[in-house]
């Protein structure tokens, strides 16, 4: 793929590579195997864990804290679900919206200006529209928003510092932790190639 390649297969290889794989394929591995893995310390400990491994995965400074939050939505969701379906659904449909702006700017289809309004525009209403959809869950369910290690009434033995403890010395999250950071700072320039 080429930056201006607006050809219909283009299109198609751009909106396949960038919206539908990453969309299986990380949601797979971070709300599927990291969070699944780690739910065994408490939905807390697994939304957390997978949101701080999602956002350090994308070794983009300006990336970080962005897919550090959407991880967290993800991960509540899923919880809440008991499915990672639905955040797949929308971490689809937030790549797909990055890629069709992509491929409209790259186009000349719109200006950097319109693409700046839609993305206000698009940001303002998911903000009133979450604002409201937590006034009426919270009505319906007062604890639609407390997460517990409860399942099947037993608790967890461990309290919250044993749960992360065990998961931040984990060699595993170790090991990716510091590959995460080794290329975050070779992305910015801060290790010379020698």
């Amino acid at each position: 793929l080429t930056i201006g390649d607006s050809s219909v297969l283009s299109i198609v290889l751009n909106i396949i590579s960038t919206a539908i794989v990453p969309a299986f394929a990380e949601e797979f591995a971070f709300r599927g195997i990291v969070m699944g893995s780690l739910r065994k310390y408490g939905d807390t400990v697994a939304i957390i864990g997978s949101a701080v491994l999602f956002g350090a995965m994308h070794q983009n400074i300006s990336q970080i804290p962005f897919a550090f939050i959407l991880g967290l939505i993800f991960a509540y969701i899923d919880c809440k679900f008991n499915s990672i379906f639905p955040s797949i659904a929308i971490h689809f449909l937030n790549n797909l919206y990055a890629v069709t702006m992509s491929i409209l700017r790259d186009a000349s289809i719109v200006s950097d200006y319109v693409t700046t309004i839609i993305s206000y525009s698009l940001i303002i209403f998911f903000c009133i529209a979450g604002f409201v959809s937590y006034i009426v869950l919270a009505k319906r369910n007062e604890n639609i928003f407390k997460m517990s290690d409860k399942k099947n009434e037993i608790v967890s033995e461990l309290n919250l510092k044993e749960k992360m403890t065990a998961f931040l010395v984990n060699p595993g999250i170790i090991l990716s932790l510091v590959l995460f950071l080794l290329t975050t700072i070779t992305n910015l320039g801060l290790i010379s190639n020698g």
